[in-house]
């Protein structure tokens, strides 16, 4: 394990407290080189004088000093410590609330992207008006427009990653991840558009066939009118009814059209095939594999949290060095 910026400063303030100790014996040695010269020369290279009272006296102020400076130091450290293991914990305190708010952000964000909506909006169309078919969708749509914005807003996966062109990790896991979830996010939506744009064709297509329907009732009731009128005439005796039949024709060929137009049931199967198809794809891949990006990214930044609390910052790594 490499050393913190601490462990560094407490060696150096070791180093600097045995340098002190040493300077009084490499003195004492000093002193007896000067002595050996006086005895043989007679020449003494210190001040007259200078006996052993006068040496232990020098040592007990000296130790004193050192004693003081050696508890100032120790002090002086522990209280750094603790400061700065203070900030590492609020540092990674305030991270990991961001992380949560980003989190919760996710959830929502998926909680919305819910193809039962759209499959059910899309079973119940008998049982709805028009309307509220085309509110039930509109209403997907803006949910999912409001998922978006929370999405580029609310989360950092939506950097463009210019900061980490000039760092020496480029490019990181954590990057790589970040685009991989991104992009999942991206295709995700754009498989649910295709779901609700393929969910409005068929609604249209069962707002033609009640129409037709209803269109088709109209027009048998207006046969059966014009028929009967036309009966009436005849028992009366009454002749100039050419109008009258040739407008029975064109009522008889516009319901044999209308009938020609009903929606098959071949065609209801197919349309029902084609949203099941695109839900089964988003449901047993697309979704899934959103979630489960975006669960090794909250546990990425959870790890973050960690290595703040005891480094005092994050750890990245380059993509190479994953192993």
């Amino acid at each position: 394990m490499k050393k913190t910026k601490l462990d560094k400063k407490v060696l150096i303030v070791i180093g600097i407290a045995i340098t002190i100790i040493l300077i009084p014996l490499l003195i004492n040695i000093g002193l007896i080189f000067t002595d050996f010269i006086n005895k043989k020369t007679g020449f003494t290279l210190t001040a007259n004088g200078l006996d052993n009272q006068n040496w232990f006296d020098f040592w007990k102020q000296y130790l004193t000093v050192i004693i003081t400076f050696i508890g100032v130091c120790l002090v002086y450290i522990s209280a750094k410590k603790d400061r700065d293991k203070e900030i590492r914990e609020n540092n990674a305190q305030q991270y990991l609330e961001d992380v949560r708010k980003e989190e919760n952000a996710l959830v929502e964000i998926i909680q919305q992207f819910n193809p039962s909506a759209i499959y059910d909006s899309f079973l119940q169309h008998g049982m709805m008006s028009d309307y509220e078919g085309r509110k039930v969708l509109t209403d997907i749509r803006a949910n999912i427009d409001h998922a978006h914005v929370k999405f580029e807003i609310l989360t950092d996966l939506c950097d463009d990653f210019e900061r980490c062109k000039k760092c020496s990790y480029n490019q990181c896991t954590d990057s790589k991840l970040m685009e991989d979830l991104r992009n999942k996010y991206y295709v995700m939506e754009k498989q649910y558009w295709k779901m609700l744009d393929i969910a409005e064709k068929c609604l249209i297509s069962f707002e033609n066939e009640n129409a037709r329907i209803v269109e088709l009732a109209r027009q048998e009731e207006l046969y059966k009118n014009i028929n009967e009128l036309i009966n009436l005439y005849k028992s009366k005796g009454i002749e100039d009814i050419s109008e009258l039949v040739e407008e029975l024709k064109s009522i008889k060929e516009r319901i044999i059209e209308l009938e020609k137009s009903k929606l098959q049931d071949e065609e209801i199967a197919s349309q029902n095939k084609s949203i099941v198809n695109e839900i089964d794809i988003f449901n047993e891949k697309i979704r899934p594999e959103f979630i489960r990006y975006t669960k090794i990214y909250i546990d990425m930044k959870k790890e973050h949290t960690r290595e703040l609390r005891i480094y005092g910052e994050i750890k990245h790594k380059k993509l190479q060095e994953q192993d």
